[in-house]
């Protein structure tokens, strides 16, 4: 081969090389590949499960006197202003008796109210029935979960239901005979018993509650709705409770429960609706309705607390401090989105000024790449939940929360890639 065709053959080889690497680095440089996933349609029914702690305005009740204590009232019960909270006796053999009186005072009114309905009413069988069954699941359920302060009442309801079936039912004519054993046990024991002394009258109306814990005093009731999470791990049982507190008030209708919360759970309290259910498995069987009324962080990527508003009290909430949370956050139904492929950039809009000429501007909103064909296309998103790892978007926000289109079902979304930005063109 002629030696001078050789080269030719070679330097044009070399150049064609040349030109490959060079066309090849060219559209590397310029062109960079994405990863995409399709938008799917997603749903989530949530629940938080929290640590809480219940915070009242309450104010102790105290024995000014060193008698024996008779409580007039369980706990949980409403006390109006000047009510009678407890009775004060010299002596222990004093106040048993007395209640032992008031019992038995109880049971003859009981009777004798039967008495005079039988006379006036002939109420339904299947009613009465349906009313013993009912006030003896409620019985058993007391028994079963050792509500011994308010056993005596469910006990004293059905005993009431079983009296009157006798009445409507014929078995007895009438309670007299019974009345009048009661009777003369009461004026047997009136003689063996010295009256009360004195009696310990509430000061302000609410609830009366005859547990004290020392937490009663341990944060201001008027800055709950401002409580920190440093606040809440500060809180300690006072140390100073009375020694004569036989008890406490809790005014006020409202009640609160203070959980702390990660970031991301206080994230997807804020998105959720401010009425909520929750529940406490250890000391309610239902649900309770509350309100969101706080959440509180330093910065919205740090931990903090929320705050629940809660205006239903009975025995078993009002003897409870701190307490398992659980909260039903509800359901949402959207568009689900990795969280890697959340970007923030900026959309240019369109606003009227005051003499209502449009004038452009730019805000930078949180939003997604998505691909269309060759070019990617920035879309703003509305985020209604945050998972670890995802969120879920609302497909069709109200208008005027967002500038641009929104994110749909089947687009492709951009995960990974490098240098994204509106209407950048890939191939």
């Amino acid at each position: 081969m002629d030696k001078s065709l050789f080269k030719k053959i070679t330097i044009g080889v070399i150049t064609l090389l040349a030109l490959i690497y060079v066309i090849y680095q060219f559209a590397n440089a310029n062109i960079r590949s994405v990863k995409t996933e399709y938008a799917t349609s997603f749903q989530i029914s949530d629940t938080l499960n929290v640590d809480g702690l219940i915070l009242r305005d309450e104010e102790y009740v105290v024995n000014p006197s060193s008698g024996i204590v008779a409580y007039e009232l369980d706990s949980g019960d409403k006390v109006s202003k000047n009510g009678i909270i407890a009775k004060i006796y010299n002596s222990e053999s004093d106040a048993v008796i007395q209640k032992k009186i008031d019992k038995i005072q109880s049971d003859i009114e009981k009777l004798e109210e039967l008495n005079n309905a039988s006379l006036t009413v002939k109420a339904g069988l299947d009613s009465i029935d349906e009313q013993l069954n009912s006030r003896l699941v409620s019985f058993l359920y007391e028994l079963n979960q050792q509500n011994f302060d308010s056993l005596d009442s469910a006990s004293d309801n059905f005993i009431y239901m079983v009296n009157e079936r006798q009445i409507i039912t014929e078995q007895v004519s009438d309670f007299n005979a019974r009345i009048s054993e009661l009777s003369a046990e009461k004026q047997q024991l009136e003689s063996r018993s010295g009256s009360a002394i004195g009696e310990i009258i509430a000061e302000k109306a609410g609830y009366f509650i005859s547990d004290v814990d020392g937490y009663e005093n341990s944060y201001k009731y008027s800055d709950i709705k401002k409580i920190t999470l440093d606040d809440l791990t500060s809180i300690k049982a006072a140390a100073n409770v009375p020694s004569n507190a036989i008890g406490k008030i809790s005014k006020g209708l409202n009640w609160y429960i203070v959980c702390p919360v990660t970031a991301n759970q206080a994230l997807n309290l804020s998105l959720c609706p401010e009425n909520v259910s929750i529940e406490l498995p250890f000391a309610s069987t239902g649900k309770l309705p509350a309100k969101i009324v706080a959440i509180n962080q330093q910065t919205k990527q740090s931990d903090g607390v929320v705050v629940f508003e809660c205006n239903f009290m009975s025995y078993a909430l009002s003897t409870i401090r701190q307490e398992n949370v659980n909260v039903d956050m509800g359901t949402y139904s959207g568009i689900r989105i990795s969280k890697k492929a959340i970007h923030d950039d900026v959309v240019k809009y369109e606003e009227e000024d005051e003499k209502g000429n449009k004038v452009e501007k730019e805000k930078k909103v949180q939003g997604v790449y998505v691909l269309f064909g060759n070019q990617i296309i920035f879309k703003q998103i509305s985020v209604i939940y945050s998972g670890s790892d995802y969120v879920v978007c609302d497909p069709s926000p109200k208008d005027g929360i967002l500038l641009t289109d929104t994110v749909r079902q089947y687009d492709q979304v951009v995960v990974e890639g490098s240098d994204l930005y509106d209407g950048k063109i890939v191939k």
